[in-house]
């Protein structure tokens, strides 16, 4: 279903600029996959293509691009295809906690799908580090609008603060609830 996520920023690019300019966006990123099919890997590379050619055709700042993209992805994902947002846990931090098991499963689904990298330390009852490796550079902000989605999603009120230099390999986030 990572097919999920080309729908959503589809979703995001036509809602926010229009069709006629997420057809320019398309046209400027090179990619070439199917929109409506989420039978698919996910490939941050495609992404990126298409956050950087967003910024160039509609002078949105790319990194508030590759953020409502992060964002979208959760939003899309809890209305179009609820079974999945379910599957992970009812709450944010069961979300969290089944993350990394899902990402290592659907490896196995899809061989081709370079998966992002999270495992999480230090967990409590109202706090714990979330750890990001990042496979593609750049896509900090995306998944800053994952995070934020998922806790809009979930109507958790959580601080999420990040703790680690954005070059580092490994990001890590303290998310904390209230």
């Amino acid at each position: 279903m990572y097919g999920v996520i080309y729908i959503a920023i589809k979703e995001y690019a036509e809602t926010a600029f229009g069709t006629q300019k997420w057809q320019a966006i398309v046209a400027g990123s090179g990619v070439t996959v199917d929109f409506a099919f989420t039978e698919q890997p996910f490939n941050d590379n495609i992404s990126y293509s298409l956050a950087k050619a967003a910024a160039a055709v509609t002078g949105t700042p790319l990194q508030t691009v590759l953020y409502n993209f992060g964002l979208q992805v959760i939003r899309t994902t809890n209305t179009r295809f609820k079974p999945i947002m379910s599957s992970r846990g009812e709450t944010l931090r069961d979300y969290l906690l089944n993350l990394p098991d899902f990402h290592n499963r659907i490896s196995l689904i899809y061989p081709q799908l370079t998966a992002p990298e999270f495992r999480l330390t230090d967990v409590t009852d109202t706090c714990l580090m979330f750890h990001y490796r990042k496979k593609w550079e750049g896509m900090t902000e995306y998944f800053r609008g994952y995070l934020n989605g998922l806790a809009e999603v979930y109507k958790e009120n959580v601080t999420i603060t990040p703790v680690s230099a954005t070059s580092d390999p490994e990001e890590v986030y303290k998310i904390t609830w209230q």
